[in-house]
């Protein structure tokens, strides 16, 4: 079954499928900046495509007989054809992701690490208002449009709104 996988992913008649969708959706760096991430998602996709199809190769190689070293063989010459094609294509980068930033603090690059985090709690509506003043305990994802700072295990959100806490990551 591996191998049929295998023949399927870098197999001669069978490889123009991955290498040409990379090529199709990864040639042109997108214009709109909002394709970015989807372009860099796609190109990190192949990235670890190649890097499972290197290690299924790896476990086929143990895993047969002296029958089949030919295949092998001819297997990973394919592999490696497929992965010198798709490295232009994986290893490029976009430009204007990695452009450098004005310097920025410790505490600036903390509160965008924590945003990004907070970014990936899952999404509920209900807050509770504690006894302080101006204080908002979350219970969900209420750091659209805010910038997070980084305390924990408390999350102080500060925006224009009053200052609002997270106080568990649950």
């Amino acid at each position: 079954m591996l191998q049929m996988v295998l023949q399927g992913c870098v197999g001669t008649t069978v490889n123009q499928g991955p290498l040409e969708v990379a090529q199709v959706f990864l040639s042109d760096i997108p214009d709109d900046p909002k394709l970015y991430r989807h372009h860099n998602k796609l190109r990190l996709c192949f990235k670890d495509f190649t890097k499972r199809c290197e290690d299924a190769l790896k476990k086929n190689k143990a895993l047969i007989g002296p029958d089949q070293r030919e295949y092998q063989r001819e297997l990973e010459r394919n592999y490696n054809k497929l992965k010198e094609a798709l490295s232009p294509l994986i290893n490029r980068k976009i430009p204007q992701l990695y452009r450098s930033l004005p310097a920025q603090s410790a505490q600036t690059q903390l509160e965008r690490s924590w945003a990004e985090k907070a970014e990936r709690i899952p999404r509920r509506k209900e807050a509770r208002i504690s006894n302080a003043p101006q204080t908002t305990f979350l219970s969900g994802d209420f750091f659209c449009g805010a910038s997070v700072l980084p305390i924990p295990p408390v999350i102080f959100v500060q925006s224009n709104a009053p200052l609002m806490r997270k106080t568990n990551l649950e």
